[in-house]
């Protein structure tokens, strides 16, 4: 969560709520988005679903939702390192402060050296705020949406390039699900990811007057068909990677 909104690659604007801090107070949530990090080798990582706060003066990164997009945090000693969906492949190296904080600033190595004068002959290169398309197929896991009628247990699954698309995905589902089966849609269970919560998806269930229950936070066991049902097609979906000798970069 940041109070910068010059840092938003996107941002959505439509995303409210509040968070509560250790001391009881709260702050508004006037938006959701991504925001683009410049690592010291030049590369770029993509972090999504940051939460906008305007009276937030300092930025804050929650480990516990970097481990839930596949990100690993390991806390040895007095450092905290994080690792990008492999062992190897290091994001940043914190140590920890006297008051028990990680503090860290992302930073491209290349215009570091030139600007002090460590590097020579190499020309000024200027990145963009922005991610390659072709590094996002590359480096950047696809994201699904996953359906389960809790009657049946039938399943649909759709494919998506980024979380936002969740609402028009469902709309789509909610059309083709109830032309075919002549029977309208009264309740819809999820967590309370972002995607779910934004305003157009909940005018969505208001106009169709579609129920909503909403799991609590960190209890997957209260929406366990669809838990199981992710873990299966991600298993899946490895195993034909595998089974294909597919190169490691296409894995997300």
């Amino acid at each position: 969560m940041t109070g910068d909104k010059e840092k938003f690659r996107e941002l959505d604007e439509g995303v409210i709520g509040k968070v509560k801090f250790g001391d009881g107070s709260t702050v508004q949530i006037m938006g959701l988005g991504s925001i683009v990090f410049s690592c010291k080798n030049g590369d770029q990582w993509l972090l999504q679903e940051v939460y906008y706060i305007p009276r937030l003066c300092s930025n804050i990164t929650s480990l516990g939702q970097l481990t839930e997009v596949r990100q690993k945090v390991i806390i040895d000693a007095e450092h905290l390192r994080v690792y990008d969906n492999s062992p190897t492949q290091l994001l940043m190296k914190v140590r920890r402060t006297p008051n028990h904080l990680y503090k860290i600033e992302l930073h491209q190595a290349m215009p570091m050296l030139i600007g002090k004068g460590m590097a020579v002959g190499v020309p000024p290169i200027t990145h963009p705020n922005e991610l390659c398309q072709r590094c996002l197929l590359a480096k950047q896991a696809s994201y699904f949406m996953l359906i389960v009628d809790d009657y049946s247990r039938w399943m649909w699954v759709f494919m998506i390039k980024s979380k936002d698309q969740a609402c028009s995905m469902f709309r789509k589902f909610k059309l083709q699900a109830e032309n075919t089966s002549r029977q309208r849609i009264k309740t819809l269970r999820t967590d309370r990811g972002g995607k779910f919560l934004s305003v157009e998806f909940t005018q969505l269930c208001e106009e169709a007057e579609i129920k909503r229950h909403l799991t609590a936070s960190y209890t997957p066991q209260q929406n366990g068909m669809v838990e199981q049902r992710n873990r299966t097609v991600m298993a899946m979906a490895r195993s034909l990677l595998k089974s294909m000798n597919v190169t490691g970069r296409f894995w997300g």
